[in-house]
């Protein structure tokens, strides 16, 4: 998952950099990437089961710990 997340950044920045010059590409990656951060951040505060999804496994482990 770690190498797919980094493997998913740098395709974006190289996609960013194709579109624009060096320092433009730059900001507009760094303006969505900021988006998403606070929107999950303030997703997993209010309705975390919303981003159940994302961790499957995250919720096979909460149910087995609820269990005992």
């Amino acid at each position: 998952m770690r190498a797919l997340g980094g493997a998913g950044l740098v395709a974006s920045l190289l996609l960013c950099r194709a579109a624009d010059h060096p320092s433009m590409a730059v900001l507009v990656w760094l303006m969505p990437l900021a988006a998403a951060a606070l929107i999950v951040t303030f997703t997993l505060s209010w309705r975390p089961r919303w981003l159940g999804w994302l961790a499957p496994w995250g919720r096979a482990l909460s149910t087995a710990d609820s269990s005992q």
